[in-house]
């Protein structure tokens, strides 16, 4: 079957993901990463592709890139060729490393650009690693640094107009909550996105085990727990959460960030 034609906007900014096969781990140990930045860097450049952000986690990579459309799938493809080519040999194994084609998602807006940043350095504090200003493989110490192999010139200038007003920007940015972003994001997981009917499914089946079949009444300590436990499961967002019980999503982010 043909391919869809992929969503590729006019600003050229896209926040880009590639995962692990089977959602599998796709790097073991130090020199995996390393590997990793280095097949980055040969290919930004081979193919004229910016690397303004980025973050290694265990089983996929985010990335904010600007160019045009070819050159962005010329170089996933061959980023994804070479690292694997490595992995392969390096563990002796053989078959797919990475999902078949990497994700994009378009960044047409400075506010969207700004948010999808710091959602893309705040995953392993997400994940429970470490603070997002102290992991070790993302891109954010170097904006801090002079000398930096990616574009960072192509992120500043949404922060301010100049590099020690952009930086400090930067910086105060990334003190906020990540509850104010993370929801925006939850599409871009590549979780098993659950139905509306599946969501509503589920909330039947909670209704029948708490509500009170005398007054037809839910103890809001009781539903204020299944949704906690509902903003768990993976393949569930707040947004539809919100819309599929008609509950403000302002309200379902305070109960997350209270438990």
């Amino acid at each position: 079957m043909p391919r869809n034609k992929r969503n590729f906007g006019i600003s050229g900014y896209n926040h880009c993901i590639v995962r692990g096969i089977n959602k599998g781990d796709i790097f073991f140990d130090e020199q995996d990463r390393y590997k990793f930045i280095d097949v980055l860097k040969e290919y930004k450049q081979k193919s004229q592709v910016k690397i303004g952000s980025y973050t290694l986690m265990q089983n996929h990579v985010h990335l904010v890139t600007k160019c045009d459309y070819d050159n962005l799938s010329n170089f996933f493809h061959s980023v994804l060729i070479s690292y694997s080519s490595y992995f392969n040999k390096k563990y002796e194994r053989v078959g797919h490393l990475f999902e078949n084609r990497f994700k994009n998602k378009p960044i047409e807006t400075e506010e969207y650009l700004r948010s999808v940043i710091k959602y893309i350095h705040y995953n392993p504090e997400k994940a429970g690693i470490c603070l997002a200003q102290n992991y070790k493989w993302s891109s954010y110490k170097e904006f801090f640094k002079k000398e930096t192999w990616i574009d960072k010139d192509i992120i500043l200038p949404f922060y301010g107009e100049e590099q020690e007003e952009a930086l400090k920007a930067f910086s105060e940015q990334h003190n906020f909550k990540l509850e104010k972003y993370y929801e925006n994001f939850v599409e871009y997981e590549l979780v098993n996105k659950l139905t509306d009917e599946q969501v509503k499914d589920m909330i039947d089946i909670a209704k029948e085990k708490f509500i009170n079949k005398e007054n037809s009444v839910w103890n809001k300590a009781d539903r204020d727990a299944f949704l906690v436990e509902m903003m768990n499961v993976k393949g569930v967002s707040i947004n539809q959460l919100s819309r599929v019980m008609g509950i403000n999503r302002k309200v379902l982010i305070r109960l997350k960030a209270n438990k």
